[in-house]
């Protein structure tokens, strides 16, 4: 799942209508499967959040990518990171690790 996602939020990185119904529908399939909700919808939905959060931070002006460690952190979106580490601790108490979404331990 980890490699299709990678993908999609590729193909969303310049894409604002795309990333945002991208996320309408991973919040759509979260209301769906309550109450029988698996982590992985709750991991998902949180990935692509964080995600999201540093759409403005990830290409310079001229359209090059921003490494992290030299993305203007106070331009990320708050909110949206709030939101996907409540999500990401939701997913991480719902059971199972989720493989996809956790580094490989060495």
């Amino acid at each position: 799942m980890v490699d299709w996602l990678q993908g999609v939020l590729a193909l969303l990185a310049g894409r604002n209508d795309l990333s945002a119904e991208a996320i309408r529908l991973a919040r759509l399939l979260r209301d769906l499967m309550t109450p029988n909700l698996p982590a992985e919808a709750t991991g998902l939905l949180a990935l692509m959040l964080l995600h999201e959060a540093r759409r403005d931070t990830r290409l310079d002006a001229d359209g090059i990518v921003v490494l992290l460690d030299e993305q203007d952190r106070s331009r990320w979106d708050r909110e949206l990171i709030a939101e996907g580490i409540s999500l990401v601790n939701a997913a991480l108490r719902g059971g199972e690790p989720l493989a996809d979404l956790l580094p490989a331990e060495p």
